[in-house]
């Protein structure tokens, strides 16, 4: 039985056993393509819009978000979400940071509804750390059923 001895080197071009490895490099092309400071820390919250016969409904995943610290608004049937972190929010002076991955920066997401909504009769509510939103729709897009009238 013959013992070969194969060395393999590590180049761009090769597999990445260390899963650590990966997560490094995906960091390092994000960083690289948004690159730096606030830009590269920026948040958006994740959001699921869903429609039904008579309103829409807005999800938006805020962990760690105040209800204080979120304003709602709906101007010309743009939606928009806006989240404000002040520096009262922000840590201590004199404490020492050692990892800060949790993205605490300020977001301003819109949304064009699609069809004519009540905005005075929206109701929103926040329960952990998801925001909904339920905005009636307006009368005059609500679906109509005409009856036929045979004769």
């Amino acid at each position: 039985m013959n013992t070969y001895l194969v060395r393999r080197t590590r180049t761009p071009h090769t597999t990445i056993q260390d899963p650590f490895a990966i997560s490094q490099t995906m960091d390092r092309m994000m960083r690289d393509a948004f690159g730096t400071g606030k830009r590269a820390t920026a948040f958006v919250p994740a959001v699921d819009l869903t429609e039904t016969a008579d309103a829409y409904r807005i999800e938006a995943a805020l962990p760690g978000w105040k209800p204080e610290q979120i304003d709602i608004s709906i101007e010309n049937g743009i939606l928009s979400l806006k989240g404000e972190i002040t520096d009262a929010d922000a840590p201590a002076a004199g404490t020492k940071v050692h990892v800060a991955e949790i993205r605490r920066t300020s977001f301003l997401r819109r949304f064009a509804l699609p069809a004519e909504v009540e905005a005075d009769q929206a109701a929103a509510s926040f329960e952990n750390g998801v925001l909904t939103l339920e905005i009636p729709k307006a009368e005059v897009v609500k679906p109509k059923q005409i009856r036929i009238e045979v004769k």
